[in-house]
């Protein structure tokens, strides 16, 4: 079977360090920030302080990380390597096969793979 294209391999290394540029800035400006703000005294100065808020608030990068890490997860699945010995297609586990076509997909299996199936 073959790889993946170069293109689908180059976007998925791209949404993976997007997905980790998100997660890293999404968790220095949600928690250190305001941490760095209150403990320093001069960014604290002059600021006025609001009601507090009810309901719920979540980050608005939190949705922008779900939406680039879903898809990069799914692409890192899809592009797998099943091991030795399953049918590259659909992962089948191919011990014991001799008929030399995968039972789950009927994809033709090699010689060489059928024999490191059975032993």
């Amino acid at each position: 079977m073959r790889g993946p294209s170069r293109t689908r391999r180059v976007l998925k290394w791209i949404a993976t360090v997007i997905s980790i540029v998100l997660l890293v800035e999404g968790f220095l400006s949600y928690w250190v920030a305001p941490k760095l703000r209150t403990s320093m005294g001069f960014f604290a100065r002059g600021t006025q302080r609001s009601a507090p808020r009810k309901g719920v608030s979540l980050p608005t990068y939190l949705f922008i990380f779900a939406g680039v890490a879903i898809p990069t997860i799914l692409l890192w699945w899809r592009d797998r390597p099943f091991p030795a010995g399953h049918c590259q297609q659909c992962g089948y586990d191919l011990t014991g096969n001799v008929s030399g076509r995968c039972p789950e997909c009927g994809t033709a299996v090699g010689d060489d793979k059928a024999a490191d199936a059975n032993g």
